[in-house]
């Protein structure tokens, strides 16, 4: 029997991940990619963002649907997962304090930039521009294209009391 299961995805900040790197010398190498990869789907009981449990150092999240199933092969049972379902991928929702969310309006405010830099306006203006959009998610790599995050117009900006923050599962210490 088919059953339909909610899940969530979580993507990391990249400064997280680099802090996580720096401390991985101590852990062995793969440690931070094997602990990631168990917030790539995670099954949760219903979508309410006050019920959520968010790893810190999570940039951002999306809700999505999926079948699973059991199939029958030789008498073995076989765990069966349909792709998300196309009309249950949510928006995604940023976590305010890994980043800073800078908007057109904002921009010609004279907000997001300082004023002896008005090149770091333009350029964030020309991103927005060029990704069709009014707001940017910048993280604190704010010195690579990938700390731009365009957002879509019902992407969510959450402040961490929406959400239950909860310690990310890596132990820093040094392996015997």
């Amino acid at each position: 029997m088919d059953i339909r299961r909610t899940y969530v995805t979580f993507e990391f900040s990249p400064a997280f991940i680099s802090e996580g790197h720096e401390k991985e010398n101590f852990l062995g190498h793969g440690t931070l990619e094997r602990v990631l990869e168990q917030y790539e789907e995670v099954s949760v009981e219903d979508r309410f963002l006050s019920t959520l449990k968010v790893p810190k150092g999570a940039l951002r999240f999306y809700f999505y649907d999926r079948m699973t199933g059991t199939a029958y092969v030789d008498g073995e049972a076989i765990k069966t997962y349909s792709d998300p379902i196309e009309k249950s991928v949510s928006v995604w929702y940023y976590m305010e304090n890994e980043g800073e969310l800078i908007t057109r309006e904002g921009l010609a405010r004279g907000e997001g930039f300082h004023p002896v830099h008005p090149e770091i306006r333009d350029s964030l203006l020309q991103k927005m521009d060029k990704n069709n959009c009014d707001r940017i998610f910048q993280t604190s790599v704010h010195w690579s294209e990938d700390g731009d995050l365009p957002l879509e117009p019902d992407d969510v900006v959450l402040k961490p009391k929406q959400v239950q923050m909860v310690d990310t599962e890596i132990l820093w210490r040094i392996i015997d």
